[in-house]
């Protein structure tokens, strides 16, 4: 028995379009995937996901359903592209962007693509590196009346350190990729969805000396 919630029309826009590039016999379980990310506690894990959402039958099947989805991610982030920059930046001509590598910290051996980088945010307990995923991640740049500047992750890609990558499983395909490389393909993937949507943008790339280069393609 599947957990039920009505979603806001905002919100059941941005699923239907989200089903509209998967495979129609189990995109159906898009919206009850998003229930279980927005209200699951704790450790942001896909059993948290559906433990709130009341998957307990079938839950093999969603699992494939997650991995298929996963193998989608630029087509569904350009979809939803459209939808957020012409909802954030309606009364503006260009949309604003910024480019992050923040590191994210994983637990245990066996975790796929992670391993030891340099901690940016040194805290209390004086560890200059921290084991886990970085992710280069575009995000669009919005102001909020009462948080400030916020961002809008858009789409990312994980950065694997080259002697890391021999112990990503082969089946995967993971080649290495330097961060610039990575973030030049992110810049003209965003280009090219504003260009088609009739916007110009800027792109603040933060360095690690928290200095902004503001870009203007």
């Amino acid at each position: 028995m599947f957990t039920k919630w009505i979603f806001p029309d905002s919100w059941q826009i941005i699923t239907i379009a989200i089903c509209s590039v998967l495979h129609q016999r189990s995109a159906w379980r898009t919206s009850i995937i998003i229930a279980g990310i927005v209200f699951a506690k704790g450790r942001k894990t896909i059993t948290s996901w559906f433990r709130v959402a009341g998957i307990t039958e079938r839950y093999k099947a969603f699992y494939y359903f997650v991995g298929s989805v996963g193998q989608k991610t630029e087509i569904i982030a350009t979809v939803l592209f459209e939808i957020m920059i012409k909802l954030v930046y309606k009364n503006q001509n260009r949309a604003l962007m910024a480019i992050d590598d923040s590191p994210t910290r994983r637990y245990g051996t066996e975790v796929a693509g992670a391993g030891i980088h340099r901690n940016p945010t040194v805290g209390p307990d004086g560890a200059k590196f921290v084991y886990g995923h970085i992710w280069v991640t575009l995000s669009a740049l919005a102001r909020h009346k009462l948080w400030g500047t916020i961002g809008l992750p858009l789409l990312a890609k994980m950065y694997i350190r080259v002697h890391d990558v021999k112990s990503v499983p082969k089946a995967y395909k993971i080649k290495f990729q330097n961060k610039l490389i990575q973030a030049a393909e992110l810049v003209k993937w965003a280009q090219t969805c504003c260009k088609r949507i009739g916007k110009s943008f800027g792109l603040l790339l933060m360095e690690v000396l928290q200095e902004p280069i503001f870009l203007s393609p």
